[in-house]
């Protein structure tokens, strides 16, 4: 079964699960998604940044907008980690070379502010929040 909400397909194993006897939910097992986590060159970045990182990273922010409202990011956020906060994209794609990409045209990585770590999420489950009401 394939899902095509973005114009992307990816596919999708749906689970029907009765929850009452009016309920059933439905949990869809995605597959084709990636997690790109932005490395950041020092643990301290989001609150040492120089005037030049925060015009990058505002460029940063616009780029990875796009993608969202084109509904290849599925997420994009800061993650506040007690360690060092760092960024995180979930994207929809075909192939690792069109994470590649997206990662080589962020003005983040083109302009050496940061670097991405990929991992794939081979089979990540998503919650639609659909309810009977």
């Amino acid at each position: 079964m394939t899902w095509n909400v973005t114009g992307t397909p990816t596919e999708v194993e749906p689970w029907f699960t009765a929850v009452d006897a009016q309920t059933t939910r439905v949990d869809l097992e995605h597959r084709y998604w990636d997690r790109l986590r932005l490395i950041p060159p020092r643990s301290d970045f989001a609150s040492t940044m120089t005037d030049n990182e925060r015009a990058v990273m505002g460029r940063h922010v616009t780029y990875w907008m796009g993608h969202v409202d084109a509904g290849v990011a599925l997420i994009f956020s800061l993650v506040a980690d007690p360690a060092g906060d760092w960024g995180m994209a979930v994207v929809q794609t075909d192939s690792l070379a069109q994470v590649t990409e997206l990662e080589n045209a962020d003005p983040v990585v083109f302009e050496g502010v940061g670097r991405y770590e990929v991992l794939p999420l081979p089979h990540a489950i998503a919650n639609l929040g659909v309810r009977n009401t």
